[in-house]
């Protein structure tokens, strides 16, 4: 039997409610020469069950059970068995058009690409908005860049040539739960790669939908965030990304360190401070604003006044 040109990877956790509108808009695309591989991470609800259940109708489709290890534990067992020329990774909450698999792939042999990256659709409180992800230019080093800058680095709109994990001998990280896709798509842009676009959106990304989903958060804690941070920083060091990481991902932690709402003024202090020497004011000025008071040791006077506004909002509505 010949191997697939395509392997789907859909990590399965808690996903009873929305597994099946996630298979289905697989098993309905136009290009039908793919394997579909459903890992579930050690599900307690019915996923498993529903996964097996596609299994048996469809002999392109593989079920793998495993102990709950995360989304990166996850997505790795399905690289490990993956048999496809390319890869694409799909969230079990979300969905995609039926074309999706047909544009991607024939965008990757006309262009010779190592990676297609396509626009997407951004579902969140009832609304949806189209998101274009068309860099600068096709130069990897310049896409690296624009990766923490304007686009997503997520998995999910990227058709990524399979050799390319071994080649560059890249996994997804365990030991992080923020941002280990964007580390994978950082690792490969590295590198000397052909990149191409794809001007469709075909993805449907549902956010703060699922509040089980294997990637959702604010989750994590400081120390894990600045680990991450470090792990970018090692990785970068060097290109011209370095530098851009530093400034845009120094004010993610810290707001995401402010929202979270676990730290004590001091330990904020403590944490954040150290961060403001790579942030650019202009980049983020309501980001700034916030996080710079709060840094000085003004973090429960901030909080408050954060509160107040939220709590008005929410009134309003």
């Amino acid at each position: 039997m010949n191997s697939p040109k395509i392997s789907i990877i859909v990590p399965v956790y808690k996903a009873e409610a929305y597994i099946k509108r996630c298979i289905n808009s697989i098993l309905s695309q136009t290009f039908t020469d793919f394997e579909v591989l459903l890992i579930d991470d050690g599900s307690p609800d019915k996923s498993g069950d529903i996964c097996d259940e596609y299994a048996r109708n469809d002999n392109r489709i593989r079920v793998f059970h495993k102990k709950n290890e995360g989304v990166s534990s996850a997505r790795n067992l399905g690289i490990v068995n993956a048999k496809g020329e390319y890869t694409i990774h799909v969230d079990s909450d979300d969905w995609i058009e039926s074309n999706m698999l047909k544009e991607l792939y024939l965008k990757a042999i006309e262009s010779n690409a190592d990676i297609v990256f396509c626009d997407y659709f951004l579902h969140q409180c009832g609304h949806v908005k189209y998101k274009t992800q068309c860099p600068t230019s096709e130069d990897n080093q310049q896409v690296l860049c624009e990766l923490f800058s304007k686009l997503n680095g997520c998995c999910w709109n990227k058709l990524i040539k399979r050799e390319l994990y071994s080649e560059y001998k890249v996994i997804f990280p365990t030991e992080i739960s923020f941002c280990e896709d964007l580390y994978v798509i950082a690792s490969f842009l590295k590198n000397k790669i052909k990149v191409t676009y794809c001007n469709k959106a075909f993805y449907h990304y549902i956010k703060n939908e699922n509040p089980n989903s294997l990637s959702s958060a604010i989750n994590g804690s400081f120390e894990k965030d600045k680990l991450m941070f470090d792990m970018f920083v090692k990785s970068l060091k060097g290109l011209p990304a370095e530098k851009v990481f530093k400034r845009v991902f120094s004010m993610r932690i810290a707001l995401r360190n402010f929202w979270r709402n676990k730290d004590s003024s001091f330990q904020f202090a403590m944490h954040c401070f150290p961060l403001l020497k790579h942030i650019n004011p202009l980049d983020d000025l309501r980001g700034y604003m916030l996080v710079m008071p709060s840094s000085i040791g003004l973090y429960s006077i901030m909080r408050f006044l954060y509160n107040v506004k939220h709590s008005i909002l929410n009134v309003q509505k």
